[in-house]
Protein backbone atom coordinates (compact mmCIF):
# COMPACT_ATOMS: atom_id res chain seq x y z
CA UNK A 1 0.00 0.00 0.00
CA UNK A 2 2.97 2.34 0.92
CA UNK A 3 4.59 1.66 -2.17
CA UNK A 4 1.38 2.25 -4.48
CA UNK A 5 0.81 5.52 -2.65
CA UNK A 6 4.45 6.65 -3.39
CA UNK A 7 4.25 5.88 -6.79
CA UNK A 8 0.84 8.00 -7.59
CA UNK A 9 2.88 11.10 -5.68
CA UNK A 10 5.63 10.71 -7.95
CA UNK A 11 4.09 10.53 -10.91
CA UNK A 12 1.73 13.59 -9.36
CA UNK A 13 5.14 15.14 -9.09
CA UNK A 14 6.61 14.00 -12.57
CA UNK A 15 3.53 15.90 -14.38
CA UNK A 16 3.70 19.16 -12.72
CA UNK A 17 7.23 19.36 -14.13
CA UNK A 18 6.06 18.24 -17.80
CA UNK A 19 3.77 20.82 -17.47
CA UNK A 20 6.38 23.24 -16.11
CA UNK A 21 8.19 21.98 -18.82
CA UNK A 22 5.82 22.33 -21.30
CA UNK A 23 4.82 25.93 -20.45
CA UNK A 24 8.83 27.13 -20.52
CA UNK A 25 9.48 25.44 -23.62
CA UNK A 26 6.41 27.73 -25.29
CA UNK A 27 7.61 30.63 -24.01
CA UNK A 28 11.18 29.51 -24.90
CA UNK A 29 10.03 28.91 -28.64
CA UNK A 30 8.15 32.34 -28.45
CA UNK A 31 10.84 34.70 -27.27
CA UNK A 32 14.40 33.01 -26.77
CA UNK A 33 16.26 36.15 -25.32
CA UNK A 34 13.64 36.26 -22.91
CA UNK A 35 14.96 36.90 -18.93
CA UNK A 36 18.31 36.22 -20.30
CA UNK A 37 17.28 32.59 -21.24
CA UNK A 38 16.54 31.77 -17.43
CA UNK A 39 13.29 30.40 -19.13
CA UNK A 40 15.85 27.95 -21.59
CA UNK A 41 17.40 26.80 -18.49
CA UNK A 42 14.35 26.00 -16.62
CA UNK A 43 12.80 24.48 -19.51
CA UNK A 44 15.64 21.75 -19.68
CA UNK A 45 15.58 20.97 -15.98
CA UNK A 46 11.90 20.47 -15.71
CA UNK A 47 12.18 18.28 -18.72
CA UNK A 48 14.83 16.41 -17.83
CA UNK A 49 13.62 16.33 -13.60
CA UNK A 50 9.86 15.36 -15.29
CA UNK A 51 11.36 12.57 -17.34
CA UNK A 52 14.06 11.40 -14.76
CA UNK A 53 10.61 11.33 -12.27
CA UNK A 54 9.10 8.99 -15.09
CA UNK A 55 11.74 6.54 -15.66
CA UNK A 56 11.72 5.99 -11.70
CA UNK A 57 8.09 5.17 -11.31
CA UNK A 58 7.66 3.06 -14.40
CA UNK A 59 10.54 1.36 -13.84
CA UNK A 60 12.54 1.44 -10.91
CA UNK A 61 9.11 1.50 -8.27
CA UNK A 62 7.35 -1.67 -10.47
CA UNK A 63 5.03 -4.02 -9.63
CA UNK A 64 6.71 -7.34 -8.54
CA UNK A 65 3.18 -9.57 -8.72
CA UNK A 66 2.74 -10.56 -12.47
CA UNK A 67 -0.70 -8.63 -14.10
CA UNK A 68 -4.12 -10.02 -13.81
CA UNK A 69 -4.75 -11.40 -17.26
CA UNK A 70 -2.48 -14.23 -16.67
CA UNK A 71 -4.16 -17.48 -15.96
CA UNK A 72 -3.99 -18.43 -12.22
CA UNK A 73 -3.09 -22.06 -11.09
CA UNK A 74 -4.93 -24.23 -8.70
CA UNK A 75 -3.94 -22.23 -5.53
CA UNK A 76 -4.61 -18.80 -7.25
CA UNK A 77 -1.13 -17.94 -8.05
CA UNK A 78 -0.62 -16.26 -11.60
CA UNK A 79 1.30 -18.32 -14.01
CA UNK A 80 4.44 -17.10 -15.23
CA UNK A 81 4.46 -17.24 -19.34
CA UNK A 82 8.01 -18.31 -19.14
CA UNK A 83 8.24 -21.18 -16.62
CA UNK A 84 8.79 -23.83 -18.66
CA UNK A 85 11.92 -22.36 -19.34
CA UNK A 86 11.09 -23.82 -23.31
CA UNK A 87 11.92 -20.51 -25.24
CA UNK A 88 12.75 -22.92 -28.56
CA UNK A 89 10.41 -21.91 -31.25
CA UNK A 90 10.88 -25.43 -33.04
CA UNK A 91 9.35 -27.16 -30.91
CA UNK A 92 5.94 -25.94 -31.12
CA UNK A 93 4.25 -28.10 -33.53
CA UNK A 94 3.17 -26.52 -36.99
CA UNK A 95 1.08 -27.62 -40.29
CA UNK A 96 2.09 -27.62 -43.23
CA UNK A 97 0.79 -27.31 -46.66
CA UNK A 98 1.26 -30.32 -48.22
CA UNK A 99 -1.37 -30.35 -50.91
CA UNK A 100 -0.11 -26.90 -52.71
CA UNK A 101 -3.85 -25.05 -52.41
CA UNK A 102 -2.81 -22.68 -49.85
CA UNK A 103 -3.89 -24.24 -46.56
CA UNK A 104 -2.16 -25.48 -44.05
CA UNK A 105 -4.60 -28.09 -42.81
CA UNK A 106 -3.44 -30.47 -40.00
CA UNK A 107 -2.73 -33.76 -41.65
CA UNK A 108 -5.23 -36.16 -41.55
Amino acid sequence: MKKEKTRRILAVIALVFMLIFSVSLVIVLASPAMAKHAVGWIALVSGLTGVGLFLVVRFVLKEKTPPEYLPADADGNRADPNADGNTDSASKETTVDTDGDGNTDAPE
